[in-house]
């Protein structure tokens, strides 16, 4: 019988846990802001190089679509993350291993629904959103290539949230350095070299993204642990494993194509305000992901912290994994805006051809999304890490619930009602602090009375 692993890896069920989310989530925001830089590069390479105005536009505002049709199936990774977690957390092998390769087919599944939905219903979607008409045609051939790389984006993530199961964040950053060292470089010759567009980038992702899934794969399949990959475990996985997965990541998966949805109507909404707007929302959303990479991987740390001691029955230690959690994230999200602050202007010029006739009304557009969502956005890491500590605890339906009503319907609501009589530019982005402290403050309070359930329950045990 295998051991858990032959390296050292963190013991997350026993002693202090401050120091080890830190050591944990370092990797793991390395890891994250590798996977942004695809889209960062994309969004660079073509406004720097391709000689078609609103290039940067075009690839930008796919964003919310891009993320609305795959978060669903990204979210489904919290519930393989959360069911190995805990396999792990009880010392069970057998468990695991079902739970590692029952992940890997979901991922598989989940992939292919990806192309299909993503190839039928991006021209639609697009056009509902009130796309510019002169960006429209570069926006649907970008999102279509993109779709087709979704089951190597998907194995992707649910090979990482794995590996994040068992406490290793490092090798996931080894194969995300190299992916993103070679997407910037396929951009670079596609974009500058070959004459391409806004397609010469999405090959580029399809291939990086390919690559890296392939890569992932084979060195689980070199592991000699509980988790290691084999093809032969692949047709002997069993409906209840995927059961619990999905019964754990279909609400996450839910929440986080809710709060794309939201966005999509805000990102409606921003598109009534011409080229430039549009060009400056995609480029803070963008440069915002620095901030969101880092508060995300003390979220997805939590989500392991609580799933490995809640399969451990460890409910004694949930109280200081909820305090850690919290503490840990508002530092680091609150450092990361701190950054993006200090260094706005470097940042949002990296974007920007030189000689764009509409750069100086971009950059000013930058300066009201810079105000209104950069330096609240502590709340945001607040809200996450409740999030992924409901989830860890085994409440992502909860989770999703509150996240549905605090965040996404408010917004909703907001874009139909203030926005609708105020319209203006900051009153639309007023709605997202807003929503992030609200949902926030519900979810912190569950996590409270949750630990507190545990807590009698152990008790009277």
């Amino acid at each position: 019988m295998s051991t858990l692993t032959k390296r050292k890896q963190l013991t997350l069920t026993e002693g202090p846990l401050f120091k080890k989310i830190f050591i944990f989530a370092f990797p793991l925001i390395c890891t994250n802001l590798l996977q942004i830089l695809f889209n960062a590069a994309d969004m660079i390479v073509v406004g720097r190089f391709s000689t078609v105005e609103g290039a940067v536009g075009a690839v930008g505002s796919t964003a919310s679509l891009i993320n609305l049709l795959l978060n669903l199936v990204f979210g489904i990774a919290v519930g393989a993350n959360v069911v190995v977690a805990n396999a792990i957390g009880a010392r069970d092998e057998e468990r695991t291993r079902v739970a590692v390769h029952s992940s890997i087919w979901v991922g598989l599944v989940c992939g292919i629904i990806g192309v299909i939905v993503g190839s039928c219903f991006s021209k639609p979607l697009l056009l509902w959103m009130d796309a510019d008409p002169q960006l429209i045609d570069m926006s649907v051939t970008y999102t279509k290539i993109y779709f087709w790389s979704s089951p190597f984006i998907c194995i992707l993530n649910y090979a990482i949230s794995i590996l994040r199961a068992k406490g290793d964040t490092k090798t996931p950053l080894f194969i995300m350095t190299g992916a993103g060292v070679l997407n910037v470089i396929l951009n670079v010759i596609f974009v500058a070299g070959m004459g391409m567009n806004v397609d010469g980038v999405a090959y580029a992702s399809l291939i990086s993204n390919g690559l890296a899934s392939i890569a992932i794969l084979v060195k689980m399949s070199r592991d000699d642990d509980w988790c290691r990959f084999e093809i032969k475990r692949m047709f002997a996985i069993k409906t209840k494993t995927v059961l619990q997965i999905l019964k754990i990541g279909i609400p996450s998966g839910i929440q986080s194509s809710l709060f794309a949805l939201s966005n999509v109507f805000v990102q409606r909404a921003i598109n009534g305000f011409g080229k430039a707007v549009i060009s400056a929302n995609s480029i803070c959303v963008n440069v915002e992901g620095l901030a969101y990479t880092a508060a995300n991987a003390i979220t997805q740390a939590s989500v392991t912290f609580a799933g490995q001691n809640m399969g451990a029955k460890k409910y004694d230690r949930l109280g200081m994994i909820i305090r850690d959690c919290y503490g840990a994230g508002l530092l680091v999200g609150g450092v990361a805006s701190v950054f993006i602050l200090l260094f706005r202007e470097t940042l949002f010029s990296f974007y920007l051809n030189p000689q764009d006739p509409l750069r100086e009304e971009i950059l000013a557009a930058t300066v009201i999304r810079t105000q209104m969502i950069i330096i609240p956005y502590i709340f945001l890491a607040f809200m996450d890490i409740g999030t992924g500590l409901m989830r860890g605890l085994g409440a992502s339906t909860l989770a999703t619930v509150i996240s549905l009503l605090g965040a996404c319907v408010f917004r909703i609501a907001w874009i139909y009602t203030i926005f609708d009589k105020f319209h203006e530019l900051w009153v639309l982005y007023l709605s997202m602090p807003i929503s992030w402290i609200v949902t926030g403050g519900a979810l912190f309070l569950s996590t409270l009375l949750i630990r507190r359930k545990h807590l009698k329950s152990q008790i009277t045990a």
